[in-house]
């Protein structure tokens, strides 16, 4: 863990993501992945923790270089 944060210092999240909303409704937040390369970006995307929280958008995704994508990560208590 220690290599990873060394080497990629700059994919530590900069916020909290607050899910707040009415009690069993469905909350949908995004994380906007920007790519500043000159390269596609490939990633899968995986959410861990509790089983309240999903993934909205597909698993696998790509950004095309000099663009940003949203991932919608869903929340229901």
């Amino acid at each position: 863990v220690l290599l990873l944060f060394q080497n990629f210092k700059h994919l530590v999240p900069k916020q909290a993501i607050i899910f707040s909303g009415i009690l069993c409704e469905q909350v949908n937040k995004s994380v906007v992945i920007n790519n500043t390369t000159s390269k596609k970006l490939e990633y899968i995307v995986k959410i861990e923790g509790h089983e309240d929280f999903s993934l909205i958008t597909p698993n696998e995704i790509k950004v095309e270089p000099g663009q940003e994508l949203e991932v919608l990560v869903g929340y229901k208590s």
